[in-house]
């Protein structure tokens, strides 16, 4: 099998793997190839629209009052929402992307 081949192979099977994560909570996939490279991003997307009232400025200062300075910021995140939420890793992550921190 030919790296090309492989390559092809891979795609469909990323692209497969794409539509059932549509059918879960993962919203929002950018699936691209660029040089040969494969690269899948997956968000869930309910930062997409703010809660009412709040400002890219207030979402802002709450991830601030949540990571602090600390260097791991999605780390930090998580443990201050552990037992607050059902999904620390995807609420912090959701949040970390919606501000473009990773």
């Amino acid at each position: 099998m030919t790296n090309q081949s492989k390559a092809s192979e891979l795609i469909e099977k990323m692209k497969a793997m794409k539509e059932f994560l549509m059918e879960t909570e993962f919203n929002k996939i950018e699936f691209k190839e660029e040089k040969g490279i494969v690269s899948m991003k997956l968000t869930e997307d309910k930062w997409a629209s703010l809660p009412k009232g709040w400002t890219r400025d207030s979402v802002k200062s709450f991830w601030n009052s949540l990571t602090g300075d600390h260097k791991h910021k999605v780390t930090a995140c998580m443990n201050k929402m552990k037992g607050k939420i059902d999904d620390p890793g995807a609420f912090c992550g959701g949040l970390a992307s919606k501000l473009g921190e990773r």
